[in-house]
């Protein structure tokens, strides 16, 4: 069997020229800004734990990976299906409205390096520019993509709603190109949002109240994050959500459905699509009020076994979710993990996107210009480590293309590549203001070195005469698959119902109990209560599927 053809590894967001027609039969062009996150990048999504008790349906929590539960018997994957992530732990709690409702928070790692539409900076593009885009353009608002190719169950004026505000990617694209997602700074998610009515309102955003309450709870932590912070081409600050298909390989503009009548056949089918290397992502670990659930080698460690019923109540479940996050952070930091496939793994900070990086899931092969990328990990191991992770992303705040790569001493005994591609947001001390907390005096010398930094290099730059910026790199041209007709419902879910009060901003499962065409959700048969036989069987049949990953 012939090897699969490698996609193009984007170092840095790069133009990539895409042809399409518009919907008034128009010949157009788009140029799409797109950059590579490297296999081994660790990404964190908020869910709401399905109660059983209450006729939820276990099955959504594999929505990530199968799709949507339809009726009793089904799971229905669109060709544009979305799940939402984000790179950091904890700020999917400041997602605005929806992440006061998590009750879960789960950590996976990419498997296989994913290209995405880059829409923080230094990209022109920003969640919104979707709107501008029709027919057949590869990157559109959601509601573009409507009809019995995309939607499981008719939809309702809810989730019609809710696929207004969310971006999808053209099943052809996908298939084409193989890009599998976007990433962006949502405007009511950033800590700054520049909306209309919060303005006039002066009400405090969501993600800002979270983290002045998150330096409460984890002393430093919340300042920490701010000062993480990125940007986009609108000065939102804030932290990219990123949007993925779950599978290496598209197959199209079709749904794709299939038997699933409980967890156990759930399990199952993630098995097959481990035993093909099939996932784009694997679960490391998921962080409930009550403990952490280890999916890599089965062992459930709880303080009291079994999710107690104030672990629905987010409210009360989201401080000690919080402490077991940071606390398993610590661990992976220190004493590391070991995974099926891969051996003995740490977790590590990527210099070149500033996310979390698992270093030996990246591939010892794969090289940034020559430079070997692991190289360009830094350890996390004890405080010194951290501190100099923090110092790097205080001085670096915005991608400089000329001195990618250079050294540069960080402190008198760490000298480091610069190696960071995104942009920052510029003055950090606006946003402890807006936030009314003090700047730490340890990011002030740090800060100091950032200004004098961007000040030096930005008048060296303008006296030197700009090269003609390149041309986008024209896109492979290919064809997409035929649409294939296969027994299939007649509709398929996109996105996740939106909040009543707020578009579908985050990682959201669908609510449960939903009203469907059949009304609501048809209980299924389950695999133990959730409690202490659940909480192991969810566990044990994930460590199968690490087991099964080639």
């Amino acid at each position: 069997m012939a090897s699969r053809p490698a996609n193009p590894f984007y170092n840095q967001i790069t133009s990539v020229k895409e042809d399409y027609v518009n919907n008034a039969g128009a010949p157009s062009s788009v140029d799409l800004p797109l950059v590579t996150l490297p296999a081994g990048t660790i990404l964190f999504r908020g869910l709401k734990i399905p109660d059983a008790r209450k006729g939820e349906d276990i099955r959504s929590f594999y929505r990530d990976f199968l799709g949507t539960p339809e009726g009793s018997e089904e799971v229905c994957l669109s060709p544009v299906h979305n799940v939402f992530f984000y790179p950091f732990p904890y700020v999917a709690f400041g997602a605005h409205n929806v992440g006061k409702t998590f009750t879960i928070m789960q950590m996976v790692v990419l498997v296989h390096p994913i290209t995405v539409v880059a829409c923080i900076g230094p990209s022109p593009f920003v969640r919104g520019v979707s709107k501008a885009y029709s027919g057949t353009a590869p990157w559109q608002r959601c509601n573009n993509f409507s009809g019995p190719d995309y939607d499981c169950h008719p939809q309702s004026e809810r989730e019609a709603d809710a696929k207004t505000y969310d971006n999808c990617l053209s099943p052809e694209y996908q298939v084409r190109s193989g890009t599998r997602g976007w990433m962006a700074i949502a405007n009511l998610d950033s800590i700054n949002p520049r909306h209309s009515k919060w303005i006039q309102q002066k009400t405090e955003s969501t993600m800002g109240t979270f983290l002045r309450s998150l330096n409460t709870q984890i002393p430093g932590e919340g300042k920490a994050a701010v000062a993480w912070a990125y940007t986009d081409a609108t000065r939102n600050a804030g932290f990219p959500e990123i949007a993925l298909y779950p599978y290496r390989t598209h197959k199209g503009r079709r749904l794709i459905t299939r038997y699933c009548p409980n967890e156990k056949a759930a399990i199952r089918l993630l098995e097959k699509e481990a035993a093909s290397d099939n996932l784009n992502y694997l679960p490391i670990a998921a962080f409930t009020k009550n403990g952490v659930i280890d999916m890599v080698s089965g062992y459930f460690s709880y303080d009291r076994l079994g999710v107690t019923e104030n672990a629905f109540d987010a409210e009360s479940a989201q401080q000690a979710i919080l402490a077991n996050v940071h606390t398993f952070m610590e661990m992976a930091q220190t004493r590391g993990l070991t995974l099926p496939h891969y051996g003995f793994s740490k977790l590590m900070f990527d210099s070149r996107t500033g996310f979390f990086a698992l270093d030996k899931v990246v591939p010892f092969s794969l090289a940034i210009q020559g430079v070997p990328y692991r190289s360009l990990l830094f350890s996390l191991e004890g405080e010194e480590a951290q501190k100099r992770a923090l110092k790097y992303m205080l001085i670096f705040r915005n991608f400089m293309p000329e001195h990618f790569l250079e050294r540069f001493p960080i402190d008198p005994k760490f000298v480091v590549r610069r190696a960071m591609i995104f942009n920052r947001f510029p003055v950090l001390t606006e946003l402890f203001t807006e936030l009314q907390l003090n700047v730490p005096r340890d990011y002030l010398e740090p800060l100091g070195r950032a200004g004098r930094l961007y000040k030096r290099e930005t008048v060296k730059v303008n006296k030197v005469p700009k090269p003609q910026a390149p041309a986008p790199i024209r896109a492979p041209v290919a064809q997409a698959p035929p649409i294939v007709n296969q027994p299939s419902p007649a509709y398929a879910a996109v996105t996740p119902p939106a909040n009543e009060q707020s578009p579908a901003y985050a990682a959201v499962t669908p609510p449960n109990g939903v009203k469907t065409p059949n009304g609501v959700n048809t209980p299924v048969q389950q695999v133990g209560g959730f409690g202490e036989d659940l909480a192991r069987q969810y566990a044990s049949l994930f460590a199968n599927v690490w087991k099964n990953k080639k």
